[in-house]
């Protein structure tokens, strides 16, 4: 059935909690592995694109780019791979189903410099998919993983960047 293929069952309040949890958690270590990921890029002089935004400076910017970059495509995004593909894949067993949607979801974002985090991240909404039996785990993670992203680069944006920090970050990720 095209119910039970997507996940549309529900979550208890606590699991959702849980689930903003170990989306935080999940966050900290995507970010630790793309700066590794992002230091051999720059050893072995594989040029890549940052893909920055340009942020906000007022709470209506802030909340309008919470909605547009984390609420949105977490909504959009998980039911569409961990709704209907995921659901779609399964015949070919759980892991493959999990692994194929993530590597498809890596595709989609088609960015080097994010390849590790995007698909570690998308292995995490497979399995909490498969985990809870609910679209909504992922994207509950998925949403708050992306708006912890938008408010950390909000929040540092303001931080004053010292000489130093500056001439360190021309120089490249390992070198800062």
């Amino acid at each position: 059935g095209g119910a039970e293929a997507a996940r549309l069952n529900g979550m208890r309040p606590l699991a959702m909690l849980g689930m903003v949890g170990l989306a935080l958690c999940g966050l900290l270590l995507a970010q630790y592995v793309t700066v590794l990921w992002m230091m051999l890029l720059e050893a072995l002089h594989i040029p890549y694109a940052s893909t920055g935004l340009d942020l906000p400076t007022t709470t209506q910017g802030a909340t309008l780019m919470v909605l547009s970059v984390a609420v949105l495509p977490g909504v959009c995004e998980e039911f569409l791979f961990r709704g209907a593909m995921l659901g779609a894949f399964e015949r070919l067993g759980t892991k493959k189903a999990i692994v194929l949607t993530a590597v498809l979801f890596t595709l989609w974002h088609g960015s080097l410099s994010g390849v590790p985090a995007e698909l570690f991240t998308g292995l995490m909404l497979g399995y909490v998919a498969f985990a809870f039996d609910s679209v909504y785990a992922a994207i509950t993670y998925h949403t708050v993983h992306n708006a912890a992203i938008v408010l950390m680069n909000v929040y540092s944006a303001g931080a004053e960047v010292t000489a130093e920090e500056e001439a360190l970050l021309a120089q490249g990720t390992f070198a800062y």
